[in-house]
This record gives structure tokens, sequence and C-alpha cells, in this order.
């Protein structure tokens, strides 16, 4: 709030990944603007790659975040 950013939703990280895929390949880069509860569990999604290429995917809120891991902020 203080710098007047918000957590990114799924659009917008789909948006990022595609204008940006070579960060989506250094970095997880999650969107904490959006959840969603799939079997008692809070995800979020996230960008990823394995190499080759790159994808998107749901990862558990609450489960503690890599050092590695990036969240996506934008504009408010």
């Amino acid at each position: 709030d203080k710098r007047s950013l918000k957590p990114a939703n799924i659009q917008e990280i789909l948006a990022f990944g595609y204008q940006y895929p070579e960060v989506q390949r250094k970095f997880p880069i999650v969107g904490l603007g959006l959840s969603c509860e799939f079997r008692g569990v809070r995800d979020v999604p996230c960008l990823g790659s394995g190499g080759s290429y790159r994808s998107v995917y749901l990862v558990c809120w609450g489960g503690g975040w890599y050092a590695s891991c990036r969240f996506l902020a934008v504009a408010k």
C-alpha cells in the first residue's frame, strides 16, 4: 500500500510471462492477487520453467516459499 502496489492476479502474471519469458526461466514468479481453494488447500498461480519449456501452475499459499521465488506486484 505504501508504494501504491497490489499483488498481481492471474491475467497480470500471464501478461508478464508473455512479455518477459527470460525472467520466468530464471525464477518462479508468484501472483498473490488471486487464490483458489482446491481440496482444502489455498493455492495461488505461479510461472515457472523446466529448462526448455515454461509453465503456469498452482502452488500452495501456506507451504512456505523457496528463496528463489519472486512475487509480482503491479500499480494500483
